[in-house]
């Protein structure tokens, strides 16, 4: 039995033929990864480090967490990532990396909002008929008793509008994926992080739209 994910669900949308090349045919393209991609990674993992200490009590500074970025974006670089804007170099997107983690830390600051509960936390969620899927939630959250937080980080050079937060499928995926680990809990909150424009969008999803998105993914 396969295990789908919404980025396989999301690739068979746009086009089949992609999906069979990548998930079955299974082939690898030639050409590297792109910049923009390499910098979301970066910046993921320099604040998957910042909670994974937080979370230990200890709360580095703003100039360590830079300097963590500038570690692992040297050591993850391979020449063959791609850089297609003209105008623009490779330094130029580590420095807006770097702004967006300098504008989080300020943001929160000494990052005592919630508990962090899980990091890069492996989701599975059982669909009827016995499918089965899977999902990494960037950061799970303990708020209160029986009220949990899901945020995920966007690198995207735009910010969608509210309503595209409260139809995505992929956040309606991770709460039905926490509602399923964590049946007690009675809130959950869905937090983009659009950590360039240091800003937020929420949602969250009553039990009648998770009813209609199984349906739908289904």
């Amino acid at each position: 039995m396969p295990l789908y994910s919404h980025s396989r669900l999301g690739t068979y949308e746009t086009c089949p033929f992609q999906y069979k090349l990548r998930y079955i045919d299974r082939l690898k393209p030639k050409l590297g990864n792109t910049i923009e991609s390499y910098m979301g990674s970066m910046v993921h993992d320099a604040l998957e480090w910042l909670y994974g200490l937080v979370r230990d009590s200890h709360i580095v500074s703003k100039e360590a967490l830079l300097k963590k970025y500038d570690q692992i974006w040297k050591e993850n670089w391979k020449d063959n990532i791609r850089v297609v804007k003209k105008d623009l170099t490779a330094d130029n997107f580590k420095q807006t990396g770097a702004s967006c983690l300098e504008m989080y830390y300020s943001r929160y600051h000494p990052f005592d909002q919630a508990i962090t509960i899980g990091l890069e936390e492996r989701m599975m969620i059982t669909l009827p008929e016995d499918k089965k899927m899977q999902g990494y939630i960037d950061r799970l959250d303990k708020i209160s008793e029986g009220h949990l937080s899901v945020h995920d980080y966007k690198t995207s050079s735009r910010v969608p509008p509210q309503a595209k937060a409260y139809q995505d499928r992929q956040l309606g995926l991770y709460a039905l994926a926490v509602q399923q680990k964590y049946p007690d809990v009675s809130q959950i909150d869905l937090v983009w992080h659009y950590v360039r424009f240091d800003e937020e969008v929420r949602s969250s999803r009553n039990q009648k739209q998770l009813d209609k998105m199984v349906v739908d993914t289904l």
